[in-house]
């Protein structure tokens, strides 16, 4: 849930509520974590637009704060750059209006809680981290119906496993190999450019 504030004709704040149910949930220890962002963004010029802000997650393993840098930048009639670093980052390239082709950048980290008991019940939890980057290309058969077609490789992947309570937060810490994967998507979306 997010609220959108013009600040002016140059400024705008967007303040977002993020609520989120991950992993097993006991009696004693709840699934349920509250996040939230500020994201400030800066209109240099019609097209072009900078992004700063600030995201929080009441993570499993603890609180989470992410600085935020963006950016959302029409360059040309056929050309697109955006997105919020550290979590995503799109160009999109207009072939014509129904084929789009570009590269992507996405890094995910999730805390999951987890229903593993060893004498009692503890607040243990799972954390991923993964980083992905592919090509894709977007076929649009009709304005708002597009079959999308992704193939990329991940990297930095880590699966880690904690406790919140104990001394020693990680138990388990395991770097995976990372590896290449194929994505194909049939979306029903709105293109506002």
């Amino acid at each position: 849930v997010s609220l959108i504030m013009p600040l002016g004709k140059t400024w705008s704040l967007a303040l977002s509520v993020i609520p989120r149910w991950n992993g097993y949930a006991s009696g004693e220890y709840s699934n349920f974590q509250i996040g939230g962002a500020v994201l400030a963004t800066y209109k240099k010029r019609p097209g072009l637009h900078y992004k700063f802000g600030l995201y929080y997650n009441r993570e499993f393993s603890g609180p989470f704060f992410m600085p935020l840098l963006g950016i959302d930048w029409k360059i040309d009639a056929r050309n697109n750059l955006y997105g919020v670093l550290p979590g995503n980052l799109v160009y999109e390239h207009k072939i014509s209006k129904a084929i789009y082709w570009g590269v992507s950048f996405r890094s995910i980290t999730n805390t999951y809680k987890q229903g593993i008991y060893y004498q009692a019940p503890r607040a243990t939890f799972l954390r991923i981290q993964d980083t992905q980057a592919d090509l894709f290309a977007d076929l649009y058969a009709t304005q708002n119906i597009v079959f999308s077609f992704a193939a990329g490789h991940s990297f930095a992947r880590k699966y880690r496993e904690g406790d919140r309570e104990s001394a020693v937060k990680y138990y388990h810490d395991q770097t995976m190999d990372a590896g290449f994967y194929g994505k194909i998507s049939f979306l029903y979306r709105l293109r506002f450019r």
